[in-house]
């Protein structure tokens, strides 16, 4: 009889775990959207600055020959660096978990293996 109700028990602590990260997820005022959608708009929103983050690489690749000859290597150097901290603070602002809100860590690379976050364990994909 105990097995039973230890396996209600939990279950019931599982539905009520469930309902809390919905509300973490879903703040008042917002849509009602799940975890994993979130994850999705995030995911995509990471996609994209990491994708200007490559974009501005390249331009600042074929911008050196132009800028030292020219004199302007020190200000477009210091332009390059300061748009490339934002996007990376962007992105790591970002690379949240959409319900608890910790960051999903695994470096820049690791938005490609992100399936649990490490801090909650809500399952994202």
């Amino acid at each position: 009889m105990r097995g039973d109700a230890g396996v209600s028990g939990d279950d019931d602590f599982q539905d009520a775990v469930s309902r809390v990260q919905e509300d973490w997820a879903n703040p008042p005022g917002r849509r009602n959207v799940s975890a994993r959608t979130e994850f999705r708009r995030i995911y995509r929103r990471a996609l994209s600055i990491l994708g200007l983050e490559f974009l501005l690489v390249v331009a600042m690749l074929f911008a050196v020959p132009f800028a030292s000859s020219s004199g302007a290597f020190p200000i477009a150097f210091l332009l390059w660096a300061i748009a490339f901290a934002a996007l990376s603070i962007a992105y790591v602002v970002n690379w949240r978990c959409p319900v608890c809100g910790g960051y999903l860590g695994q470096g820049f690379w690791g938005i490609f293996s992100v399936s649990h976050c490490i801090r909650c364990g809500a399952s994202l994909k």
